[in-house]
């Protein structure tokens, strides 16, 4: 039987408690979300009234019954399926679970566009068996820049980063320098630089600047400039990951200033 509208309402007013909850209930109510998480193909499009969207990929006999790396992505151009190819391989080995973020392109910088990310996080969380203590940022060129930024300013929900032909963002005109005294301590990052890239200079200093501050970083070199990564390229980062994975990860204060781009 079809909902009516007042019924449709009252159930929005019910789940209003839950800021979560919520949103899953306006999404499906405006027809823009998919059926719930075990009944979906691998790979789903999200659209949320209230703006926030993104890309789930889910490798194929997922097991539920156990709590699953998560890496969260962003590409320059706030295409979130062009993180697919790059990660898939990657995912299907090792049964992680990729959540790429439409809410970032290069450009100016909102907060709007921060509370959707960190809501995309809290979705992807009630939505799937993630392990909480092994979420990951990435991204490619400006993205690599934002999940170095987004690691540096949620310490408490990040475990490291893999960054593709991107710089930290104190290299970036205008922006505050590398605040080392209070940046995160002893995360995991993996780079993926290219020596035809023009950010290459750029990413090998982030490389000495993260390890002076008790940061593991795995250096993996490709061909071809600024690009994405052969998929391979992106297997290898994620077994090293997950051979990290046994340390406990230790607890790192501080901030930086978001980039003003």
């Amino acid at each position: 039987m079809a909902l009516t509208g007042r019924d449709k309402l009252v159930a929005i007013a019910c789940a209003s408690s839950l800021a979560i909850t919520a949103k899953v209930i306006l999404g499906e109510l405006a027809g823009t979300r998919p059926a719930p998480a075990a009944a979906l193909l691998p790979t789903r499009s999200i659209r949320l009234p209230d703006g926030l969207s993104c890309e789930v990929y889910v490798p194929t006999g997922l097991d539920r019954s156990r709590p699953h790396p998560l890496v969260f992505g962003f590409d320059p151009g706030g295409n979130g399926l062009a993180l697919l190819p790059a990660w898939k391989r990657a995912c299907d080995r090792f049964q992680w679970i990729l959540v790429a973020s439409n809410n970032f392109r290069n450009g100016p910088w909102s907060d709007r566009d921060a509370a959707l990310q960190l809501e995309t996080l809290r979705l992807a969380e009630h939505d799937y068996p993630v392990d909480p203590a092994r979420i990951y940022a990435t991204g490619f060129s400006g993205g690599a820049m934002h999940a170095h930024d987004i690691v540096g300013d949620h310490p408490e929900i990040f475990r490291g980063l893999v960054a593709n032909t991107g710089m930290m963002p104190y290299h970036w005109p205008g922006n505050d320098p590398l605040d080392r005294a209070h940046y995160p301590r002893a995360k995991l990052a993996v780079f993926l630089a290219s020596p035809a890239d023009f950010r290459y200079r750029e990413m090998q200093a982030d490389r000495a600047a993260l390890e002076g501050l008790g940061w593991k970083v795995r250096w993996i070199e490709f061909p071809g400039g600024h690009r994405y990564a052969p998929a391979e390229r992106y297997v290898e980062a994620a077994a090293w990951l997950a051979a990290q994975s046994a340390a406990p990860s230790p607890q790192a204060a501080g901030t930086v200033a978001r980039p003003r781009r």
